[in-house]
């Protein structure tokens, strides 16, 4: 936009105004399907609609320039799409795969690991389909399998022909990253020299620790030591799971 533009402040506008236009689409579309769901009552949607009119975090949102805001969007219609087709759609329906689909895709194109959940939902709407034999859960189950696979083609070849960068490992080990700089920092006094001497390789910046927030430690994760030695980087990460499973919940 700013390229487009030649205007840093109008750009940061023009980008605030679309994101706010988003959230409202989100909030609207977010109680049409709960009225949908459970017949809400008319008092109540209009309690809503002030609660989402008024509150302050999402009018933080809509200036917020990051990727977080699309994915949760797109987060709410994947998981709001499964609940409602389950409770009011047909036995078969293409607007419900495409919506199901889509809707997963781009939430993984905005957070790449998100397409873990899209397979996970996969594999459980598959299970309920051949368990409760109900044409609804296949539906879900196509729709799940279409987002994925698209995302692994658009995130594969497709970059690769446009000359797409591969996303940095650590954004992907994030959660495993954030887990053993939490045993590090709180249960350090258990570890023994050669655990802790590798969990500082990989991640240099483990005391930075912070349980809100994964960038301090993901920061300088070390990618190539990662993959130098992937296996010694998962086996540390198993044993430490056996010893504290509490942290790695946590």
């Amino acid at each position: 936009l700013e390229q487009l533009t030649h205007v840093q402040g109008m750009a940061i506008a023009m980008y605030s105004i679309s994101q706010c236009l988003f959230i409202i689409v989100i909030c609207v579309y977010l109680i049409h399907q709960l009225t949908r769901i459970f017949g809400i009552h008319r008092w109540t949607r209009w309690i809503m609609w002030g609660f989402y009119a008024f509150c302050p975090v999402l009018t933080l949102f809509s200036i917020v320039l990051t990727k977080d805001i699309y994915f949760a969007g797109f987060f709410i219609i994947f998981s709001l799409q499964h609940l409602t087709y389950l409770e009011n759609g047909n036995n078969g329906n293409a607007r419900e795969i495409a919506l199901v689909a889509m809707s997963g895709l781009l939430a993984s194109l905005f957070r790449n690991n998100f397409v873990y959940v899209v397979g996970a939902m996969f594999l459980l709407d598959l299970l309920a389909a051949l368990t409760r034999h109900n044409k609804r859960y296949g539906i879900l189950c196509m729709g799940c399998l279409l987002g994925a696979v698209l995302t692994v083609v658009i995130t594969g070849p497709v970059y690769q022909m446009m000359g797409v960068g591969t996303s940095p490992k650590k954004e992907s080990l994030s959660v495993p990253i954030v887990q053993m700089s939490a045993v590090y920092n709180r249960n350090g006094g258990n570890l023994s020299d050669t655990e802790k001497e590798q969990i500082k390789y990989y991640i240099p910046d483990v005391e930075k620790y912070n349980p809100m927030n994964a960038d301090p430690v993901k920061g300088t994760f070390n990618e190539q030591g990662y993959e130098t030695d992937r296996k010694t980087f998962w086996n540390l990460w198993k044993s430490l799971l056996k010893k504290f499973p509490g942290a790695y919940v946590d």
